[in-house]
């Protein structure tokens, strides 16, 4: 970790602490006025900074056509970035799978899963996976996006 975190390029907004317990915190320059605004921005201009550095964090479809922002997991007040600067913070954003079952007439459960194909950009090629999963946008709920995804 520290070898990646020495080969960004923090901006001001950052205060890296090199000492144990090594952390980097964002700093708010809003003071605390519009502080989901200001965290906001700083991770756009560290993502404009860091993504040619960091090619392989971002689908060259994001760079065209960015995905996003997503609601970022666990934090106090409203975060959204985009995906590529999700991966490159290691935020843990919105998802949102559907499974589909029929029960049988022995009252059985069949669920129904999807074979991943070999030439989708797919971590998994051939491996079965939910009927129906996407990344939560953050203007829409969990089920808007699963009917969008579907």
């Amino acid at each position: 970790m520290p070898e990646f975190v020495a080969k960004m390029r923090w901006t001001k907004d950052f205060k890296l602490t090199h000492s144990r317990p090594r952390r980097v915190d964002v700093l708010d320059s809003s003071k605390g006025k519009s502080t989901s605004e200001s965290v906001i921005a700083a991770f756009e201009k560290l993502g404009d900074i860091c993504l040619p550095r960091f090619p392989s964090l971002c689908n060259p479809k994001d760079v065209l056509q960015p995905r996003g922002p997503f609601t970022v997991v666990g934090v106090p007040y409203p975060l959204r970035v985009y995906r590529f600067i999700a991966a490159l913070c290691g935020f843990i954003i919105e998802r949102a799978h559907l499974l589909v079952y029929t029960r049988t007439t022995s009252g059985d459960f069949k669920i129904w899963l999807q074979l991943r194909d070999p030439w989708e950009e797919s971590i998994y090629p051939y491996s079965l996976t939910s009927s129906v999963w996407c990344n939560v946008l953050a203007h829409q709920t969990p089920l808007n996006s699963i009917v969008r995804q579907a």
